[in-house]
Order: C-alpha cells, then structure tokens, then sequence
C-alpha cells in the first residue's frame, strides 16, 4: 500500500467555521485513489518560513490552536511514497517576496526528496480577496508561476504540478467557499479531493510503493508427508552417526533420540 503525505496550512487542515471544525481533503482523496493511506498536517495560520522552522519539532501548535508533528518529523517516522506540498496564502497576506517564498517551498520539497519520497506542488488557491484586491491578485499569480516555473525545472518524476485554481475557483455562490472568502467550506473541501484525485493518481501510481506487502509471520507448517520424509532421512543417518560416535558420544545420542519419541 501507498502512503502518502499532504502538508500545508488551515486550507490542508480542513479549516471551517472559523476553526469550530475542520473537514481535510486527504481522506477524500485515500477513498478515491484506492489502495493509500493519506497522512495530513495543516498548519493553520502559518506561512512557509514558518513551517521550515518548526519542521524538526516534535510538537507544533498552530494559530487555532492545534497540535501537529514537525514537517520532518512525520517524514522520519513514516517511508513516504509521495508528499503533497501547498502553502503561500499566508506569505501572500504577510507580503513575503515571491522568491523567499519558492526558495522556502523548494526546502520542503527537497526534505520530502531527501526522505526518498516523491512530491506534487501545488500552487496557492484563490480567496475572496485575491480574486477582489488587485495587488493581492497579482501576487499570488506570480508565486503561482513560480511555483510552476520550479516543479517544471526539476527532474522527470521526481515532481508533480497542480493548478488548484482549477479544481474549486472561488465563488461567493456555489456554496463551496466559507463566509470569510478565504477557506473552503465542508463541499468545497470534498469538492477539492474529488477534483484532485483523477490530476494525480498516474504520478503516484507510476512508483512501486516503498513498504511492500508484508511476508509470512514465519515458515508454513510441514505437511504430514514432508514430516514424515524428515523422520526417514533422520533414521537412516542416525545408524551410521552411532557407529562412528564415542561410546560416550554414542549413548547421549540414544538418550537424545529416546527424549524426542
């Protein structure tokens, strides 16, 4: 079985409600993709560079608050076959330079890789605000082609990209968005892993999984013939071993073989 990773922030953690409940894509996605298991960490409220430095934390609380492992920590503890990576609405909102941002996106993706893991980039999703604040809008188009520009520069099968502006676009009537115009709602996050599924199932499916099938507990139980050819081989080397032994050597194995019937 496949297992993959889906790491970000409130928008990978399902957030909706205002934090009163959370409704993550990534089991969505395991129940369509079939034979995977989708660990997630969503990181509410945090930007990248936020994200890299707690990644080698044990315990990490977000904004809402919530407890996660640190980013490198799920990646230790688990063999990954392929870690999705979408963060950069919060760097957005905190006006963090396109290129701080890529080169943080990149530090992730490469400690996926270094973990011998595969990755799938995804770029921002739009809000309410991206689509209404023009240099907000701006913004998170040029992360966006940057983020296409690496994934595209890296070597073939090692990542995977994905427009998520195409898969739920944001909308103030299609029931898919919460109130605030920024996270999605319960729909909008099932709508997110139906949409997802089908752009990414050729890229995880195209590696054999890390961690196989388990093998036997241990060897199968001889048959009643396979005993018993055993029993004759050991009855015909027996006389011969007698016959070389010691008188002492002699008299164990006959006191060993009389504690064995």
């Amino acid at each position: 079985m496949r297992r993959l990773f889906a790491f970000g922030d409130s928008l990978t953690a399902g957030y909706h409600h205002m934090g009163a409940a959370f409704a993550p894509w990534a089991p969505v996605l395991s129940k369509l993709l079939g034979d995977v298991t989708i660990d997630h960490v969503g990181l509410s409220g945090f930007t990248s560079a936020q994200m890299l430095n707690s990644m080698d934390d044990s315990a990490v609380e977000d904004v809402v608050p919530r407890v996660w492992p640190g980013y490198r920590q799920n990646l230790r503890e688990h063999e990954y076959d392929v870690v999705l990576i979408m963060c950069g609405t919060n760097d957005l909102a905190d006006k963090i330079r396109t290129r701080e941002l890529i080169e943080n996106i990149a530090t992730l993706h490469e400690a996926a890789h270094a973990a011998g893991a595969r990755s799938i980039a995804m770029t921002i999703p739009e809000s309410k605000a991206a689509v209404h604040v023009d240099w907000l809008g701006q913004a998170r188009l040029e992360a966006n082609d940057a983020i296409r520009a690496w994934a595209g520069s890296r070597p073939a099968g090692q990542v995977s990209f994905v427009d998520t502006a195409a898969l739920v676009p944001f909308s103030e009537t299609s029931g898919r968005w919460e109130p605030d115009g920024l996270h999605m709602s319960r729909a909008g996050y099932e709508a997110f892993g139906r949409a997802l599924a089908p752009l990414i199932a050729a890229f995880v499916m195209a590696a054999p999984p890390r961690t196989p099938a388990a093998p036997p507990a241990g060897p199968s139980p001889l048959s009643v013939d396979e005993m018993a050819a055993v029993e004759d081989a050991f009855k015909a080397v027996l006389p011969r071993r007698l016959a070389t032994a010691s008188d002492g050597d002699a008299r164990r194995l006959e006191q060993g073989c009389a504690s064995q019937r």
